[in-house]
């Protein structure tokens, strides 16, 4: 993919969904401070480095309906899916010791080199359900 500049840096998309309403889900990866997060995002803080981003818009693309970070200090994001519930799936591959996974997560625990992610999100973006590292 080419690169798309929608902040200060260089964004990368990654993948691209849509769901059951027509909305299109894109991700990827973002070196911006300033990349368009909305009020009420699941994270709306750059975390340093390379982030994921994830970011819903109506079908016509002329509305941001929601935007969020994820991710720690250096993130490559790869794929994306979203459910019959609406709810969004993140995958890809981390370098960071502090991306967020949850609670009873399969592995809370970074390997100390590259693993891989899994992550779950509502499909507004706001809530983190599930999100686990899937590595050695």
């Amino acid at each position: 993919m080419y690169p798309r500049f929608w902040g200060s840096e260089t964004e990368f998309v990654k993948s691209i969904a849509i769901d059951s309403d027509g909305n299109i889900y894109v991700t990827g990866e973002t070196g911006s401070s300033d990349f368009p997060v909305t009020e009420g995002a699941y994270d709306t803080s750059y975390n340093y480095n390379i982030d994921i981003f994830i970011s819903k818009l109506n079908g016509d693309l002329t509305d941001l309906i929601s935007s969020t970070y994820l991710g720690g200090t250096y993130d490559y994001q790869s794929s994306i899916a979203i459910d019959s519930g609406g709810n969004v799936y993140v995958a890809g591959t981390t370098a960071s010791s502090n991306f967020p996974t949850t609670t009873g997560a399969y592995d809370t625990s970074f390997s100390g080199y590259h693993d891989t992610f899994i992550s779950k999100l509502d499909g507004a973006l706001t809530n983190l359900f599930a999100s686990t590292f899937l590595g050695i």
